[in-house]
C-alpha cells in the first residue's frame, strides 16, 4: 500500500469517527439541555421533543452528504427494482445469521442484549418517538455514520464489510452490563455486514437505508406482539 493510500485512509477513517463523535455529541447535549421536558410527565410534548432532537441530529448528518444522498436517491427512484433486489437477497442473510446467533447467545447469557431491551421499555413508554425514530430517523443515522462516512477509507470489499460489521456492531452494545453480552456483537455485527454488502453493491446508499427501514418496522412488530402477546 502506497503512502497516499495510507493516509487517505486514515483521513477518511478519522472524518468518520469525528462524524460519529459529532452525532453523539449534538444527541447528548441537546438531551441534556431538554431533560427536563423530554422526562415530563405530558405525553405529547416528551414525546415530539426527543423525536425533535433525534431529527435535528440527522438532518445534520443529511447535509454533510446531501450531493450524495440525492444523487443516490434520483438513481434509486429510476432503478429501485434491481437495487432493492440486491438488498433484500442481503438482508435476508443478515437477518438469518442475525435471528439464530441470538438464540443461541441468548441461552448463554441468560437474557436478551441490553440494548433491545432498552428499546422494548422504548416503545412502552415513549412510543411516538421510539416508533418513528427506530423506523425512520436511526436508519438515515446509522446508515450514514456506519456506511457512507467511511466508505472512501476502504478500497477492498471484504476490510470495509468487516469494519463496518465490528463498528455498527458495537456501537450497540454500549448499554451493556456485562461482559458476557460482547457476544451480542455476532448478531448485529452480522446485520452491519450485509447492510454494508448492500450499500458497497448498490453504491446507492438509499438501498441499505430503505432495508434497514423495513428490518427496523418488522423488529418493532415482533417486540410489541411478544410485549402485549
Amino acid at each position: 500500500m502506497s503512502l497516499l493510500k495510507i493516509k487517505n485512509f486514515f483521513v477518511e477513517i478519522g472524518k468518520s469517527l469525528g462524524i460519529f463523535c459529532l452525532y453523539l455529541f449534538l444527541s447528548l447535549l441537546l438531551s441534556g439541555l431538554f431533560n427536563n421536558v423530554i422526562n415530563s410527565n405530558n405525553f405529547w410534548l416528551s414525546n415530539l421533543t426527543a423525536l425533535l432532537i433525534e431529527t435535528v441530529v440527522m438532518l445534520i448528518l443529511f447535509f454533510i452528504y446531501y450531493k450524495k444522498i440525492i444523487a443516490d436517491f434520483k438513481e434509486f427512484k429510476t432503478n429501485h427494482k434491481s437495487i432493492m433486489n440486491t438488498a433484500f437477497k442481503n438482508w435476508v442473510l443478515g437477518l438469518a445469521i442475525m435471528f439464530v446467533s441470538n438464540i443461541i447467545i441468548t441461552m448463554i447469557v441468560g437474557n436478551m442484549a441490553n440494548n433491545e431491551a432498552a428499546n422494548r421499555t422504548l416503545l412502552l413508554s415513549t412510543p411516538l418517538y421510539a416508533i418513528t425514530t427506530m423506523i425512520l430517523v436511526a436508519p438515515i443515522s446509522e446508515e450514514i455514520i456506519f456506511r457512507l462516512s467511511f466508505r472512501k477509507a476502504f478500497t477492498k470489499k471484504i476490510p470495509y464489510l468487516i469494519y463496518s460489521a465490528i463498528f455498527f456492531g458495537s456501537m450497540h452494545l454500549l448499554s451493556s452490563t456485562s461482559w458476557l453480552e460482547i457476544l451480542y456483537i455476532i448478531p448485529y455485527g452480522a446485520l452491519g455486514y450485509f447492510f454494508a454488502k448492500t450499500f458497497y453493491e448498490t453504491d446507492n446508499i438509499c438501498s441499505s437505508i430503505v432495508m434497514h427501514m423495513i428490518h427496523n418496522t418488522v423488529a418493532v412488530l415482533l417486540a410489541y406482539v411478544s410485549l402485549l402477546g
